[in-house]
């Protein structure tokens, strides 16, 4: 039988208010620039993320149960499973591009949401903080963007449980 993998992703989230200047500053290898659908389950506390990636001509799926651990550094726990368990219920779906930049020891990427523009870094915590710091970036987000989307569709009068994009 095999057993879902899991791990732990350690990242900082931060508002980009001028994407190009930030792209500018990560400079070097070229991006991987890939479409991505999120769509988000909840059942009580417990969350799930369906991704559906479109690369170059055919969509990637994954499903990941997610846990939150707190802290000044956004740590979660993902397990990739292999389908939607029974009981959980759509509470969101966007889309985003993603400029996605490996470098040795951490990534980032930096995502064009509907709601706005967001840079991601992870890695450990002690390079984390080193390359927010070189890239200019400040504040790091404590929510998820889940939740930040669903607050704007609120402000703004629309339902988060839109489905948009490739991934109807």
């Amino acid at each position: 039988m095999l057993k879902n993998k899991k791990n732990i992703e350690i990242e900082m989230k931060f508002k980009v208010k001028e994407p190009l200047k930030l792209l500018e500053k990560i400079d070097g290898v070229r991006p991987k620039v890939l479409y991505i659908q999120d769509s988000i389950y909840n059942k009580g506390k417990d969350r799930l993320r369906v991704r559906k990636t479109f690369k170059g001509g055919f969509i990637d799926t994954d499903i990941e149960k997610t846990t939150r651990l707190e802290g000044d550094v956004k740590k979660v726990i993902e397990e990739k499973i292999k389908r939607i368990p029974k009981g959980y219920k759509l509470r969101n779906s966007y889309d985003k591009i993603r400029y996605a930049f490996k470098r040795n020891g951490y990534e980032i990427a930096v995502d064009f949401y509907s709601i706005g523009v967001f840079c991601e870094i992870e890695g450990n915590e002690i390079i984390i903080k080193k390359v927010a710091k070189e890239l200019g970036l400040k504040n790091n987000i404590k929510d998820d963007i889940d939740s930040i989307y669903c607050k704007m569709c609120e402000e703004l009068g629309f339902s988060p449980r839109l489905h948009w994009g490739f991934g109807k």
